[in-house]
């Protein structure tokens, strides 16, 4: 994929939900391509994103991004919220086929690409457990605190 069309996509994306990336001519050139370059580190995660992974291969990527970003940081949290998410949605599956777990790997990914700190993360991987499995609130505030909960 050129990086144009990637750089078109990230726009057009932005600009559905409704962010200003203000580039036009009224900005140097200078000036757009900060903006681009803002635009695709935060959307780094989700550009890298190869379709059909696995959850183990994206909580590799997970834990890269965050690693690299902020070595040594302690990301036990992450760990144990994926895997109350992943034991909570084993058996689900969208209508696609995937894994029902990919999507809140994703938001996690997308929001640590967003240097989002391990609590916002962690609330990501386990932001459907309550609503669409058999986990109860008071499991998740238990485990992980009110917070996340």
């Amino acid at each position: 994929m050129s990086e144009e069309f990637k750089i078109n996509n990230i726009q057009e994306e932005y600009e559905k939900a409704g962010i200003d990336t203000d580039i036009g001519s009224s900005s140097s050139a200078a000036e757009n391509e900060s903006i681009v370059r803002d635009i695709q580190n935060s959307l780094r995660p989700l550009i890298e994103t190869e379709p059909g992974a696995s959850p183990s291969e994206l909580f590799i990527q997970l834990r890269e991004l965050i690693l690299t970003d902020h070595p040594g940081m302690d990301i036990s949290l992450i760990e144990q919220a994926f895997h109350f998410a992943e034991e909570y949605h084993k058996d689900q599956k969208r209508r696609s086929g995937e894994p029902y777990i990919i999507h809140p790997l994703c938001v996690a990914i997308i929001l640590a690409g967003m240097d989002m700190d391990r609590y916002t993360i962690a609330a990501a991987l386990l932001h459907d457990v309550v609503e669409d499995t058999g986990a109860e609130l008071s499991d998740v505030k238990e485990q992980f605190g009110e917070e996340i909960a």
